[in-house]
């Protein structure tokens, strides 16, 4: 039987075949994304970034410095071919596969860190345009998990010169995305507390654990102070992007409705395609949970997961499928564990052949599907119907913000194309990272996203504090006096921006009136309006 042989492969077959076969797995499910540049905002955004530097032009990073080193050098070496990027992710995630196989092995034993790889790299390829864009997530993954292996070399083999390439390992991952830090603070909670709780007893734990809250007791006011005050460590550029990424979080108001919603969705739907992952790996951590002794390795790897799923909830009520990817890694490696021990049945290797096959399936198939599409037939994109659209919507998780420009643009950029100049630029507010690419012309601003101010205008306004309203309109009127953008597109209204709940730019009467005076009002196209500057 084929499950039979499938099974067997990863117990019986050489290290080196394996692993060409988890990198050929990989290649073939990411193959749709050489023929796709947009399947994510935040990437295509990182794309315009790339963009602006080649040219010689400034531009804001979206992601951390090391993202946009990888992006820029493929940019570069490929004449600003997009899709090259998307084959740099190949590679990272077969380099990330590998690693997780000298991880698992460390772990648990070679079978086991072989089927951990190949199902990390198999699965974060086979999913919806969330797992296919290359995110932050799926690169300091690759720092992640050398982060977790080169800490297991020092602490548990007491191979101390890793102590340098984990340090490294860590920066990497930092330099990433800002939530590459969490690599950093899980080792730190696992060195300095569940290392130690585990492993001193009585007198010498009481002591310790009080040593360690005098310690971050003191280093709790030093942050403070040095936050307010000194500035050595947190600077103002530091203090900006903390200030960023908590306005990011804080500009909607917090639901906990929404957030248990998002939540049981995200992981029911992710648990629905990547059974194998998810079940086996939970029903693993819940078996560490009830063991009477401990192993401390499990451990080492059941504190990190639990750190990094939690990590997710920060940003809020969002919790975007791309933020789960990160726990992948450790998950890989308790499932695989899991599920080499209950191989025993013919049946039962039977039933988890097909519930691995038939969500790898599915998305392959629907992943190609799009990239012939895009390439072949834009048009079926826009004349999907309802029936489709919904389809499309509970099978595959998206909406149709992919692949290309949003039906709401298109009356838009057709008019640009036709009356702009490619040097013109464009102030696409309020978040307009997606109608500036498709557009092809420059953009006004280095800054995509100006949804948090006006959206906590909005709810000043809605609170009584109209004073906050007004003084955000007038700096809104010096922003555009001072970028002097040839055009100004109001695309507030777009189903894909947050900002249409709230009624867009019409909450901004001075801006409008401002905008009449100083520009030409050339109409609207759709839910989008265009002034042209006088």
């Amino acid at each position: 039987m084929i499950s039979d042989k499938f099974w067997k492969y990863f117990q019986n077959q050489s290290t080196l075949k394996l692993f060409f076969f988890t990198a050929a797995a990989v290649l073939l499910l990411r193959l749709p994304t050489l023929f796709v540049e947009y399947y994510d905002i935040d990437v295509l955004t990182s794309f315009l970034n790339a963009k602006a530097y080649l040219s010689g032009l400034a531009y804001d990073e979206n992601k951390g410095p090391f993202y946009h080193m990888i992006l820029n050098f493929c940019l570069k070496i490929s004449g600003g071919k997009e899709t090259v990027f998307h084959f740099a992710g190949i590679l990272i995630v077969i380099l990330t596969s590998f690693l997780i196989y000298l991880f698992g092995k460390k772990i648990y034993g070679k079978s086991e860190g072989l089927l951990a790889a190949f199902f990390y790299g198999v699965y974060i390829s086979a999913f919806n345009r969330q797992f296919l864009a290359i995110n932050g997530e799926i690169v300091y993954n690759l720092f992640f998990i050398l982060s977790f292996y080169f800490f297991y070399l020092f602490l548990f083999e007491k191979k101390r010169l890793f102590f340098f390439p984990l340090m490294i390992s860590m920066v990497l991952a930092a330099g990433t995305k800002f939530q590459g830090i969490w690599a950093f603070l899980s080792l730190s909670v696992y060195f300095f507390l569940i290392h130690p709780f585990f492993i001193y007893e009585g007198k010498k734990k009481r002591n310790y654990f009080f040593a360690v809250f005098s310690v971050v007791l003191v280093f709790v006011i030093a942050i403070i102070v040095d936050w307010n005050k000194t500035g050595l460590v947190f600077n103002e550029k530091l203090k900006g992007k903390i200030g960023g990424f908590i306005g990011y979080i804080t500009a909607r108001d917090f639901s906990f409705l929404l957030f248990f919603r998002n939540l049981f969705h995200r992981v029911g739907i992710l648990s629905f395609y990547h059974n194998l992952l998810w079940i086996f790996g939970v029903m693993k951590i819940i078996e560490i949970l009830k063991a009477k002794r401990k192993d401390l390795k499990e451990i080492y790897l059941l504190s990190i997961v639990i750190f990094l799923f939690l990590s997710t909830f920060l940003t809020g009520d969002r919790l975007y499928f791309h933020y789960f990817v990160q726990i992948y890694p450790i998950l890989a490696v308790f499932a695989s564990k899991k599920i080499l021990e209950i191989l025993e049945k013919p049946k039962v290797k039977k039933r988890l052949f097909y519930l691995f096959l038939f969500p790898v399936l599915f998305f392959f198939l629907w992943n190609t599907k799009d990239a012939l599409i895009k390439n072949l037939k834009p048009e079926w994109f826009y004349n999907e119907g309802k029936f489709l659209y919904y389809t499309r919507l509970v099978l595959a998780n998206q909406d149709n913000d992919y692949l290309l420009p949003h039906p709401a643009y298109l009356k838009a950029l057709e008019y640009l194309k036709k009356n702009s100049k490619p040097s013109d630029t464009v102030f696409a507010w309020p978040d307009g990272a997606e109608f500036i690419y498709f557009s092809g012309n420059r953009s006004a601003t280095v800054n995509f996203w100006h949804s948090i101010g006006p959206i906590n205008a909005i709810l000043d306004f809605q609170k009584g504090k109209i004073k906050n309203t007004d003084g955000y309109q007038k700096e809104f009127i010096r922003v555009i006096q001072d970028i002097q953008a040839d055009y100004f597109v109001d695309i507030s209204m777009s189903p894909v921006v947050y900002l249409h709940r709230l009624k867009g730019l019409d909450n901004f009467p001075l801006v409008i009136g401002y905008l009449n005076s100083s520009h030409q009002y050339i109409g609207q196209f759709g839910i989008v309006r265009i002034w042209k500057k006088k």
